[in-house]
């Protein structure tokens, strides 16, 4: 077992004009926590300031794979607010 991990990536790409593709990982192992979570996400830019999203987060050690839709805003370069509602589908 590993421990004392704390790993963090954040990926983002224009697809086209319109649709970005990110992808955020995040693996924290320590004495008191052992999460890894992966979250990949298609953004399509109805406006410069609003945006729509599906998303989904495959499972690691879980049962459930999560997917999700968002809605975004984007009042600055460097701010967002995003509105958001997760699913989840368990296949046996």
């Amino acid at each position: 077992k590993t421990f004392l991990v704390n790993n963090h990536l954040h990926l983002k790409q224009y697809l086209l004009s319109d649709l970005e593709f990110r992808l955020y990982s995040f693996e924290e192992r320590n004495l008191e926590r052992d999460s890894v979570v992966t979250t990949f996400e298609f953004i399509y830019w109805l406006t410069q300031g609003w945006g729509i999203s599906i998303y989904g987060h495959p499972s690691h050690y879980k049962r459930e794979n999560d997917v999700g839709l968002a809605v975004f805003f984007k009042p600055q370069e460097t701010h967002e607010i995003k509105l958001f509602y997760t699913f989840e589908f368990i296949f046996s």
